[in-house]
């Protein structure tokens, strides 16, 4: 194999079915969601969606900005300037997260054309208590299926990722969205771009160009014997992306 072909970036998009919202996920999360819902009262756990305004993005971009400085190849974008692309021309809303009036994190939508995107998100790892099975990116997203449902959208588009996986955003992020059964596509202007597979000496998963249509279905996943466990969850979704797995060699 030495060169694979590959997209630069990465678009994912959802489907979502009317009615029961946990249809829309996996067994898994269902059981999760179901957990966490009993107890939304009593931990005083509540939201607010609402278009956005000034003091959304007085609470949303300090923490949005905190959290991507802690990723590898951080690329902040500038969420103001976007709003304004967006001004007059799709309506934006805004996510906020609260547990005991302490913010847990936010998202910003962006409704557009036939289907609702995230354009940017940032929630905690975890809630301030312990006990809750669903975690707030998780919670969020059944929230944004119910905003998007009320609205009477059924495309969710999931943001547009830096391809590969591993050398910008984290891997874990995509096993995240192929478990909410978000697919990665690429369209007509996506950049593609080659490498050839013999100078790879650090872990990372390459989403491959699509053989036809747009929808990327292979990908392969570089790493070093002893780190396959830390990542190994993104093989488990082999009807939505067939990862191959290369081990490299230690030098």
């Amino acid at each position: 194999m030495p060169t694979i072909t590959y997209p630069q970036n990465v678009i994912w998009h959802k489907e979502i079915k009317p009615g029961y919202l946990l249809e829309n996920f996996g067994l898994r999360h269902q059981k999760r969601l179901r957990a966490t819902q009993t107890k939304l009262s009593t931990l005083n756990i509540f939201h607010t969606i609402q278009l956005i305004s000034n003091s959304f993005l007085d609470k949303f971009i300090p923490l949005y900005q905190d959290q991507i400085n802690t990723k590898n190849n951080p690329r902040p974008q500038n969420i103001e300037k976007t709003l304004e692309k967006y001004k007059g021309v799709h309506s934006c809303y805004g996510l906020l997260l609260y547990q005991d009036n302490k913010l847990v994190g936010g998202a910003l939508y962006i409704h557009k054309n036939n289907r609702i995107t995230t354009a940017f998100k940032a929630f905690r790892a975890s809630w301030y208590t312990k006990g809750l099975q669903a975690s707030p990116t998780l919670y969020a997203e059944f929230l944004l299926y119910e905003h998007a449902i009320v609205h009477g959208y059924t495309l969710i588009s999931h943001g547009q990722d830096r391809n590969p996986y591993g050398i910008y955003s984290n891997i874990g992020l995509c096993s995240f969205k192929l478990s909410l059964g978000y697919n990665p596509i690429i369209t007509n202007k996506t950049s593609i771009l080659e490498i050839n597979t013999e100078t790879i000496n650090t872990t990372c998963l390459i989403l491959r160009t699509p053989k036809k249509y747009h929808t990327v279905t292979e990908a392969d996943l570089f790493i070093h014997q002893n780190n396959l466990q830390a990542v190994e969850s993104v093989t488990q979704y082999p009807t939505k992306l067939f990862v191959k797995i290369h081990i490299l060699e230690e030098r």
